[in-house]
C-alpha cells in the first residue's frame, strides 16, 4: 500500500504546471481547477487546516482523493506531502489566464472599417470581470456533494478587478480579413446565413489576492490583476485572428 501512495504521489505531482521561463507566458484557461491553483499560489486559505487541504486534493486530484481517502492513516501521508509540495512549488502555478466566449457581429460597416457588436453582446465600460469556472469545463465530481453542490472551501466563481477600463462595442477589421472571415462562415455549413459569430479572448494576469465577496448565499473569489489583451477571432479553434490588443 506504501509503495502504492508514493507511485501515485509521484504521479501526481510529476502532472502539476512546472515553473515555466520568466519570459514565457503559460496562458491556463479558467478551470476550477487552476482557479484553486490561484488560491493556493495567492496563499488566500489556511494551508494548515486538513479541511483546506482535503478540499483542495478533491478538486485537483480526485482520483487520489478517491483510492486513499477512507484510509485516515494513509490519507494523513498524502496531505503532509501536499502541503510540503505547495509550500515547495505553488509559485510555479500559473497566474496568466484566458477565456473565451462567443460573440455576434453585425454586418460590416466599410466607413468605420470594421464590424459593430450585436447590442446584447456588447461589453460595456467596467473594471470588474465575473469568472467563472463553469465556463472552462466540467468540474470534478469529487468537489459535489450527493445533491451536485459544492460545498468545498473554494468559490466556483472569481471576480478580478483591474484597473484600465474594458469596453468592445466595434472590432475593427481590414476589408481583406473580413472577406475571408465571410467566405470562413459560408464554408461552414453548420453557421446559419445571417448569424456572424466570432470568438473573444480575454488574457489577464491576477496579482493580488482581495476579501471574499459575499452575495447572499452565494461567495465570489475576489483578485486584482492586469488585463493584458483582448483579441477576436473568426473560429472557435482561433486560427484566424480579426483584431488584437494588447495592454
Amino acid at each position: 500500500m506504501i509503495k502504492r501512495i508514493i507511485t501515485f504521489l509521484c504521479v501526481f505531482f510529476s502532472l502539476l504546471p512546472v515553473c515555466a521561463k520568466a519570459e514565457e507566458k503559460n496562458f491556463v484557461d479558467t478551470s476550477y481547477t487552476n482557479l484553486v491553483r490561484l488560491y493556493a499560489a495567492m496563499n488566500t486559505y489556511n494551508w494548515d487546516d486538513p479541511a483546506v487541504i482535503d478540499s483542495y486534493l478533491r478538486v485537483v486530484e480526485c482520483p487520489l482523493f478517491k483510492d486513499f481517502a477512507k484510509d485516515e492513516f494513509e490519507w494523513q501521508k498524502v496531505r503532509v506531502a501536499t502541503k510540503q509540495h505547495l509550500l515547495q512549488n505553488k509559485s510555479s502555478f500559473s497566474n496568466h489566464f484566458e477565456f473565451v466566449r462567443s460573440l455576434h457581429l453585425e454586418a460590416y460597416d466599410f466607413n468605420l472599417g470594421g464590424f459593430k457588436v450585436r447590442n446584447e453582446d456588447i461589453l460595456l465600460p467596467t473594471t470588474r470581470m465575473l469568472v467563472s469556472a463553469n465556463s472552462a469545463g466540467s468540474v470534478s465530481d469529487c468537489a459535489l456533494d450527493n445533491l451536485g453542490v459544492i460545498t468545498l472551501h473554494f468559490p466556483l466563481n472569481m471576480v478580478l478587478s483591474f484597473e484600465r477600463p474594458l469596453e468592445l462595442s466595434f472590432v475593427p477589421v481590414s476589408q481583406e480579413i473580413a472577406e475571408k472571415y465571410l467566405k470562413m462562415l459560408q464554408e461552414n455549413k453548420r453557421s446559419r446565413q445571417k448569424e456572424r459569430l466570432a470568438y473573444l479572448r480575454l488574457r489577464f494576469k491576477a496579482q493580488q489576492a482581495q476579501p471574499i465577496l459575499k452575495d447572499g448565499s452565494d461567495s465570489f473569489a475576489h483578485v486584482y490583476g492586469d488585463l493584458l489583451a483582448v483579441d477576436v477571432f473568426a473560429d472557435k479553434e482561433l486560427t484566424l485572428p480579426l483584431y488584437s490588443k494588447k495592454f
